[in-house]
């Protein structure tokens, strides 16, 4: 090995082909290998279904029940909540959905009460305005 002067660097190592890892180091993006070479050695697993669309729904509905639509989407959130948790209890539709369905149910049922004490109130206070006016 020679010599070099301080500051000079020797020739550069040779370069790989895009995409090949350098020789003798591990590709951080190649699959994970099973252990010991054996095919299959990882356990395979279904996956696990999430909640369903109508519970979706039901919950997207009820939430714009409180942002702008009132009754228009209350009453479809009811009774799409309801039918869904019918449906988990007859195990027809995966149980994941069922806080979904729960939160819509209630969230729905709040908003069709505060809106029927709202309509009473409306009543309430035309009929007695009406009754103050004089005749």
């Amino acid at each position: 090995m020679s010599a070099m002067p301080p500051g000079q660097w020797g020739p550069p190592p040779p370069q790989q082909p895009w995409g090949a890892p350098p020789q003798g180091q591990h590709n951080p993006y190649a699959p994970p290998t099973a252990p010991y070479g054996m095919p299959g050695a990882y356990p395979q697993y279904a996956p696990h279904p999430g909640a369903s669309s109508n519970a979706q729904w039901a919950i997207g509905l009820a939430i714009a029940s409180w942002l702008f639509c009132g009754l228009f989407t209350s009453v479809p959130a009811f009774f799409m909540a309801r039918s869904e948790m019918q449906a988990i209890d007859q195990g027809t539709s995966p149980p994941a959905g069922r806080g979904l369905a729960q939160a819509a149910f209630w969230i729905a049922v709040a908003n069709m009460a505060l809106t029927a004490l709202v309509i009473v109130g409306y009543i309430v206070f035309f009929a007695a305005f009406a009754a103050s006016l004089p005749r």
